[in-house]
């Protein structure tokens, strides 16, 4: 296959095994190129892992450095001209991946594709699946013609498209464009920690979705995996004084590539983007709050049901297309697909 994914690690030497065993297991035919930024301990248990998977194409590379920096350094030893990012934890659809890469071929004016994602709840102990749901971070076909209208789409429902199955030539250049020495030197730690959201995702999916249009199938093609836990706070500060010059870089550099892209002025693109970016972070702010609070309060409704042995008729009786125990009936779209990283991954 005409694919490299590339996989950023840090301290997951486990993880990076179960994630490396799977593709063995479904005998992967593309490349994977690992970016590892483990110390020692973690890093030895890896090359020893990865020693073991003589099936599959994968290239090591070490390297001490962000999400980011390691997709910045990983482009130079991409040969295929298809790429995808994916987590030491998320775990890929080869067919879904094989039958995006044939529609980009056929379609020169689409930059990348992708299709449904599913989340698997790992429980924390013994590892197994607990259950699973629709997850929203892909499957959006945006096919705007103008740059400008893509972005105003993909705020309204924003994906990881870097996640996606991309050209590799418009991922260089994008990745590329992302100013990221320049922008770890202006903010200290305090200030690093606030905005890494924007000086890293936001960015890279920002600038890709300039470059053309985006499509995405009716298929299973990413399964990602987390593990039960009590909801955390994501509670960012965009606007302090140090992360303000990243901001307004950030603007700046997009507002320039659509209007090289359509061809357009820039002024007036940048109150439209800048206008647009506030409105999507106010509103994913608003919505982190939102999701921590509903989530806490299902994680002690589901606690109750368990003490009084309610959890199990409720549970039957909750609508959730997606629940493990529906995808596991054949009758299912995505049971084929899920079954063989079930059966690998239990196992």
């Amino acid at each position: 296959m005409d694919l490299t994914i590339i996989i950023p690690t840090f301290n997951r030497a486990d993880l990076l095994r179960n994630c490396l065993n799977y593709y063995d297991k479904i005998n992967f035919d593309g490349k994977i190129l690992i970016i590892d930024s483990s110390d020692d301990f973690e890093l030895k248990q890896n090359q020893k892992n990865i020693n073991n998977f003589n099936n599959l194409n994968i290239t090591h590379k070490i390297k001490k450095t962000s999400i980011m920096g390691s997709l910045k350094y990983a482009i130079d030893y991409v040969e295929t001209n298809y790429l995808t990012q994916s987590g030491d934890d998320d775990f890929i659809v080869p067919l879904s991946a094989k039958k995006c890469i044939e529609f980009l071929n056929r379609n020169k004016d689409y930059i990348l594709a992708n299709g449904k994602t599913l989340l698997a709840i790992l429980d924390s102990k013994n590892k197994k699946i607990l259950d699973t749901c629709a997850y929203n971070n892909l499957g959006n076909t945006i096919n705007d013609e103008t740059a400008m209208k893509r972005l105003n789409t993909f705020l309204r429902n924003y994906q990881t498209l870097s996640q996606s199955i991309c050209r590799t030539k418009i991922f260089k250049i994008a990745i590329n464009k992302v100013p990221l020495e320049k922008n770890f030197n202006l903010l200290d730690k305090k200030s690093h920690k606030e905005i890494k959201y924007i000086i890293g995702e936001l960015q890279l999916n920002f600038l890709l979705l300039t470059f053309g249009k985006i499509f995405s199938l009716d298929t299973l093609f990413l399964i990602r995996t987390k593990f039960f836990e009590k909801g955390k706070l994501n509670n960012l500060s965009f606007f302090d004084s140090k992360s303000l010059e990243v901001y307004n870089q950030f603007v700046g550099m997009i507002s320039e590539n659509i209007s090289q892209i359509d061809q357009t002025d820039y002024k007036y693109n940048h109150s439209k983007v800048e206008k647009y970016i506030i409105k999507y972070l106010v509103k994913d702010k608003n919505k982190n709050k939102v999701k921590f609070i509903k989530n806490n309060i299902k994680q002690s409704l589901i606690r109750f049901l368990k003490i009084i042995k309610l959890f199990n008729f409720v549970k039957k009786y909750k609508k959730n297309d997606y629940s493990l125990d529906k995808i596991l009936i054949k009758d299912h779209k995505f049971h084929q697909d899920f079954t063989n990283f079930y059966k690998i991954y239990e196992n």
